[in-house]
């Protein structure tokens, strides 16, 4: 992590610089990720201490018997804790991923004194930035698209001889800055470089043997519940849908996300913490919970449990369904994957929908000599 100032010029009624800059110091990150949230198994003990990063959703109520089988307390100071927990959301929940442009200090220092010269700036300022710039090493400072337009005004400095405006518009560069939030920046440093076990290692143990086992039949009768036109019967297989076994149900919980997701988006059970806690878990929000092909086998893939036989349930039911594939004249005979599902499954795999035409033997006839002499007329 980067200590870098960052200025914000001020802008009068004109467009134009209007003698204000704020200067602020911003903590940055060379990469998107916070923390280093890894997918490894939860073994709880007797009396650990967890603490959930930012953007976890845990619900409180399976958590609250979870934690009084195993005398399991939660904690909010994150240096005591024995075991910490991260989602899909909480790297985002503590960095703002800003699009910003940098120039070289010297020539922001140029300009700067160049203002005070031409008496642009007030004392306040002069001395914030002059206290910032004091003991500052970097070689850039960051700021915005209009703020540096602003300063690097040559109009500003044409009195001077030598204007720094050039020099400081010539060094400005774009780029992405992985801001940390203040409030959360104790934490990043507490934890950086430290493995931060994913929420799904727990809610396997919230959800429990307890929970339902979506298989086929249960797909069968959910899929039932969301073709009525009775609202409470969505909301009831979105509850049995959140108390599910996610891993273990995966394969149908995303064929029924996304058949249904029209529906499942006009239910109040969307915003419910224990859905919010399946789709954290899918690493998804309410607005993207439409599963294609493509998209539901990634997500089995993310999760390990992709398979030959979720394969070509897929293919077979939504590539090669006629309802879907709509050509009187061609039909899909074989379907492959491409390299990376290849690897993931460290062989050649092929679908076979069709099998092979066996054209009708002919009796041999006699061949007949043909002038193919070409003629032109």
């Amino acid at each position: 992590m980067e200590i870098f100032l960052k200025f914000v010029a001020e802008q009068d009624s004109y467009g134009s610089f209007g003698g204000g800059i704020a200067i602020e110091q911003v903590y940055c990150l060379d990469k998107q990720e916070a923390f280093k949230i890894v997918r490894k198994e939860y073994t709880p003990k007797m009396s650990d201490k967890l603490y959930f990063l930012p953007g976890v959703n845990i619900p409180r109520i399976k958590l609250k018997e979870f934690a009084l089988k195993y005398h399991i307390k939660t904690t909010r100071d994150f240096t005591e804790a024995d075991v910490i927990f991260g989602g899909s959301l909480s790297n985002n929940k503590v960095i703002t991923r800003e699009w910003r442009y940098s120039v070289k200090t010297e020539y922001f220092k140029a300009c700067f004194e160049a203002l005070i010269e031409l008496g642009k700036l007030d004392e306040r300022t002069i001395e914030k930035i002059s206290t910032a710039l004091e003991f500052y090493t970097q070689d850039t400072i960051l700021s915005d698209h209009r703020s540096i337009l602003l300063l690097g005004d040559a109009n500003l400095y044409n009195t001077l001889v030598i204007n720094p405006a050039y020099e400081l518009m010539q060094s400005r560069e774009s780029l992405y800055a992985n801001e940390v939030e203040e409030e959360h920046l104790e934490l990043v440093k507490f934890l950086d470089g430290t493995e931060v076990l994913n929420e799904d290692a727990l809610l396997k143990h919230i959800n429990g043997d307890d929970a339902v086992l979506i298989n086929k039949e249960v797909y069968q009768q959910l899929q039932a519940m969301f073709d009525s036109s009775d609202r409470d019967n969505w909301v009831l297989g979105m509850e049995i849908l959140a108390n599910s076994r996610y891993t273990e149900s995966l394969f149908y919980i995303l064929k029924l996300l996304g058949q249904n997701y029209p529906k499942l988006r006009e239910c109040k059970s969307v915003d419910h913490v224990n859905f919010k806690s399946l789709l954290s878990y899918l690493n998804i929000s309410k607005h993207n919970m439409d599963f294609n092909v493509d998209k539901k086998i990634q997500k089995l893939m993310d999760k390990g449990v992709l398979t030959t036989g979720m394969l070509n349930a897929l293919i077979r039911e939504e590539l090669c369904n006629p309802s879907t594939f709509h050509s009187t004249m061609v039909q899909i005979k074989t379907v492959t994957v491409n390299e990376n599902i290849a690897k993931y499954l460290n062989k050649n795999y092929e679908f076979r929908y069709l099998s092979d035409f066996e054209p009708e033997i002919e009796a041999s006839k006699e061949e007949v000599a043909i002038d193919q002499t070409p003629t032109w007329l």
